[in-house]
């Protein structure tokens, strides 16, 4: 609602609304925020043209959305009803007359508010005070409801068309819902080929296989490629081009993230995965047509099922139609050199685009954009270099071809530090609190003994990487200190 322009940045769920605000919100959906702040005349002897609202409620009235109280009064500054809200919306969707013929105020209202689904998650009736978050939900159900015109008159009254493909939405904000699949990031494309420009996107609709390519704005749909979205695409009558405003995750759709390395089998019908030793294994069954496999960001022509066998990865696969069949597999291998590639943030060198590892300086990203591309990978837990903090785990995954002569990574970040006593340590593994987490051989690669050297039965504060693994541990606890004889020999 605040991306479409109806509501204010600060605007407050809950804080009760008045009416004055109220008549200010139905004006941003008809005509855009901004419009009519101010008035030249006002209607109402308690609304003076100083009134930040008087502009909105001078619009209302000349609309036939409110007539005040008969006596020249609107109130603007008493809480607003339930039932006051619901007028007003039925009347700017156009619905008066519609509500008239079916009893008018109130009954009248109150039927057709319930045909338009106004009420839709809303739990305030009647008198009760509408808050914020109230009133975003009456408005919000009414971006959707149906436009309605005079189809005919005569002597014997009137017939009402619904347009079921015209709503508020689409009329008056020029905003677009579509329902469809993220096919190409502007980088990859999983159906045919790419548009190559990192800063559009191409939905795919559900059902009609049609395609609609938008500018992704400061949205990071890109990030879920393959995924069905619920996306709504506004045009910009000015730039004449598409742009996202929003989107969310379809309900439709199923999508499960895998560990790699809890792989247990794979053929061309399904992948089998063990989570934990002592679970029983699940079998996810694969598209029959063989399905589309992305890694690190390019889709791969060709590939076998070991792809879905491999260290320090994850997997995630995406079942559109939610029929119990995947069609796509995007996989992150984090491996570089054959060990995880994970950053224990230091610091974050905005000015000269490096985040900084405190843990093995070689692993120090430069995120430079003139020579690289960097996206956040689905379960990330922040989705911008800006909001990366000191002893962030940074999992890298680097796609093993460039975009126009630049790096392309995927960062997952995982911002989860715990602590617990540690019982028991294997190879590979340790025993927090006497359950198993395996232990990153990112860590190995730069301290190959620093777990042994942990007292057995000290408490330790570690972070988890993408995988799930320790990344890093926070001034453990050494009951062994190494040590070397130094030998001279000779004279």
């Amino acid at each position: 609602m605040i991306k479409v322009g109806v509501l204010e940045n600060d605007f407050d769920l809950t804080k009760e609304v008045t009416r004055g605000e109220f008549a200010r919100y139905i004006i941003n959906v008809l005509y855009g925020k901004g419009e009519f702040e101010k008035a030249g005349v006002t209607y109402f002897t308690d609304v003076s043209l100083s009134n930040p609202y008087c502009g909105a409620i001078t619009a209302c009235k000349d609309l036939g959305i409110i007539n005040g109280d008969g006596s020249g009064n609107f109130y603007p500054e008493r809480t607003i009803t339930a039932t006051e809200s619901i007028t007003m919306l039925v009347n700017a969707l156009g619905y008066k007359l519609y509500a008239d013929s079916k009893g008018g105020f109130e009954a009248g209202y109150l039927t057709i508010a319930k045909e338009a689904e106004l009420f839709k998650n809303v739990e305030v009736r009647g008198i009760d005070k509408v808050t914020g978050k109230d009133a975003a939900l009456f408005i919000y159900n009414a971006l959707f409801a149906d436009i309605v015109n005079v189809k005919s008159v005569s002597p014997d009254g009137f017939t009402l068309e619904k347009m079921p493909d015209k709503n508020i939405l689409s009329e008056k904000l020029s905003i677009y819902e579509y329902d469809g699949v993220v096919t190409d990031d502007g980088i990859t494309s999983i159906s045919g080929n790419s548009v190559s420009d990192i800063e559009r996107t191409v939905i795919t609709l559900y059902n009609s296989e049609e395609k609609v390519t938008a500018y992704v704005g400061e949205t990071d749909i890109n990030s879920h490629l393959g995924e069905r979205v619920r996306v709504f695409i506004r045009f910009n009558k000015d730039s004449g081009k598409n742009e996202v405003v929003y989107y969310g995750i379809s309900k439709k759709m199923e999508c499960v993230t895998l560990v790699s390395e809890n792989v247990i089998g794979a053929t061309s019908d399904y992948i089998e995965y063990e989570d934990g030793e002592n679970s029983d294994s699940v079998k996810y069954s694969i598209s029959g047509i063989a399905p589309i496999v992305v890694v690190n960001g390019i889709k791969k022509t060709s590939y076998n099922e070991s792809e879905f066998i491999r260290k320090n990865s994850l997997l995630k696969l995406i079942d559109v139609d939610n029929d119990g069949s995947y069609e796509t597999i995007i996989i992150l291998d984090f491996n570089k050199n054959g060990v995880t590639r994970n950053i224990v943030v230091d610091s974050v060198d905005m000015a000269n685009e490096y985040i900084k590892c405190r843990f093995s300086p070689v692993n120090t990203l430069d995120y430079d954009s003139d020579k690289n591309i960097i996206r956040f990978s689905w379960e990330s837990d922040v989705k911008s270099i800006e909001e990366i903090q000191q002893n962030d785990i940074v999992s890298i995954a680097m796609a093993d071809v460039t975009y126009r002569d630049k790096n392309i990574y995927t960062l997952s970040v995982k911002r989860n530090q715990s602590t617990g006593k540690m019982t028991v340590y294997t190879d590979g593994s340790v025993y927090i609190n006497d359950t198993e987490i395996k232990v990153s051989d990112s860590i190995y690669s730069v301290k190959p003994n620093c777990i042994e050297l942990i007292a057995i039965g000290s408490e330790i504060t570690y972070m988890l990487d993408a995988t799930g693994k320790i990344a890093y541990i926070v001034n453990p606890n050494v009951s062994k200190i190494p040590y070397a004889y130094l030998i001279r020999t000779g004279s």
